[in-house]
């Protein structure tokens, strides 16, 4: 071979080996669904912040409900979404074959809650044991709210038990607090911030019952999307990572991103949320047990049972 054919041949073999690189390192199409909440707001910032596009994701993101988000995977019209650890877990009890692959919000006695227990004005119930027979309204019953309300009457010398839970949309709590209707509401921001400025009192979160430290959200697929999409769910991971680190370190403009996507009004007395930036089973195990524990499950599991194949972190 000539040096002239050499230096062609050479060539090519260049552009094909580059081509073949950029197909590698080329923008992969995901659709996303996240409630219009805090607890999915890392895809906002992924998307504001260019996180998706420096881990080579094409996101196509959409905010839906939470109930409407799970039919949404389960058909195959979303390919990644976002949902409570207790959710997630009762979804795999009756059969459903999601995984988690991402932590989401995580709750830590380190910082402020943005979720709490609210009693009325003259807060007369300040224990466990002042629950006892009374009403409690929680934004889903057998959900989150309900099962660490429990636990903390529990643990805080009352009796589950006797308490009675009613559903209540979160955005119709404080009125039906200021009306007696309930006793109780178990809320989360903006509405906590809401029924405080109405004057009701915020007497504890409730979740540093279950642990100091847990996963309270997560980013999820089904697990034929795990399997068939790995790249994917990394890249993925690793823009909610990016987006964790960012949001923890930059409240301020995380609030700002949050309220502009979800159309909220939020004031700047709301306490951030705290991101997770890995998953492990560690973070994941105390709302499953707790779940269990209250009957939301019918019996406790493995963490690790609940992540996608090679997305645990250490």
């Amino acid at each position: 071979m000539n040096a002239v054919l050499r230096l062609g041949f050479a060539a090519v073999v260049m552009i094909l080996l580059e081509s073949a690189a950029g197909t590698a390192q080329g923008a992969l199409t995901v659709r996303v669904a996240t409630p219009p909440f805090d607890s999915g707001a890392q895809a906002f910032f992924a998307t504001d912040k260019g996180f998706f596009k420096r881990a080579g994701l094409q996101v196509d993101l959409t905010v839906l409900g939470s109930s409407a988000i799970a039919p949404a995977i389960a058909s195959g019209t979303v390919d990644i979404a976002q949902s409570t650890i207790a959710t997630l877990a009762s979804a795999r009890e009756h059969g459903q074959p999601f995984v988690v692959f991402a932590p989401s919000t995580i709750f830590s006695v380190k910082v402020p809650s943005t979720a709490g227990i609210v009693v009325g004005k003259n807060f007369s119930m300040r224990t466990g044991r002042d629950f006892n027979g009374k009403t409690v309204a929680v934004s889903q019953l057998q959900g989150i709210a309900q099962v660490t309300v429990e636990n903390w009457i529990d643990k805080t010398g009352g009796d589950s038990t006797t308490v009675k839970f009613i559903e209540i949309p979160p955005a119709a709590m404080t009125a039906a607090l200021e009306s007696g209707r309930v006793d109780a509401i178990e809320t989360v921001e903006p509405f906590l911030d809401e029924a405080i400025r109405a004057g009701q009192h915020n007497l504890t979160s409730g979740y540093e019952a279950v642990a100091n430290e847990f996963a309270i959200g997560a980013w999820y697929c089904t697990s034929s999307y795990a399997s068939s999409h790995p790249e994917v769910l990394r890249r993925y991971a690793q823009a909610m990572a990016e987006s964790a680190r960012w949001a923890n370190r930059n409240p301020r403009e995380a609030s700002e991103i949050l309220a502009k996507w979800t159309k909220q009004q939020l004031s700047a007395t709301i306490p951030p949320s705290l991101y997770g930036e890995r998953l492990t089973p560690a973070l994941i195990q105390p709302l499953i047990d707790v779940s269990a524990k209250y009957r939301t499950l019918k019996a406790t599991f493995p963490a690790q049972e609940m992540i996608a194949p090679g997305m645990s972190g250490k």
